[in-house]
């Protein structure tokens, strides 16, 4: 049968890392890379606290990190982080928490999953080389879950040729 497969990048890349993310927290073996320039990042008395409950995970999931007084050291990232992404990313894991998401989410493991996935997908409007589709791709149908993002949003729909000749006449 031919027809056409339509997929949302971003929600596909985000279940590709966010099943990244869980595998490595519970097997703690997300490869880092250590950065040329460590970054600091200064965190307000609510985020120093905040860091305490999530150090372990960043840790598990590729991170290295120090909290010394106000400041915070990141001397690694995972692998798959790019450190372009790093102020916005913690701008995200320090954001003031999404109820909803936090609600919908099993564990803290499960939501800083879910926050790094949001953060470090790539975007909609991001143009991919055809190598790049190619492995987002083989990726996604090597997750557990292929239908939909760690958000419950369809990942893709399939129009099969009826569906398109109808929509095209």
């Amino acid at each position: 049968r031919s027809g056409l497969l339509i997929i949302d990048q971003q929600r596909a890349h985000q279940r590709v890392l966010y099943e990244k993310f869980l595998i490595s927290i519970t097997k703690r073996d997300m490869v880092s890379q250590q950065l040329i320039f460590p970054k600091e990042i200064e965190l307000t008395s609510q985020q120093i606290a905040l860091f305490g409950e999530l150090e372990a995970n960043l840790n598990s999931m590729g991170f290295v990190v120090k909290q010394q007084d106000n400041l915070l050291h990141i001397t690694g990232i995972p692998s798959i982080c790019d450190d372009k992404q790093l102020g916005q990313l913690f701008e995200d894991i320090f954001s003031t928490p999404d109820d909803q998401l936090q609600l919908a989410s099993f564990s803290q493991a499960d939501y800083m999953a879910k926050i790094l996935s949001k953060s470090l997908s790539i975007k909609s409007n991001l143009t991919l080389s055809i190598l790049e589709q190619q492995t987002l791709l083989d990726d996604l149908f090597a997750c557990k879950d292929t239908l939909t993002s760690p958000f419950n949003r369809k990942i893709f729909i399939n129009l099969d040729k009826e569906e398109l000749e109808k929509k095209l006449d």
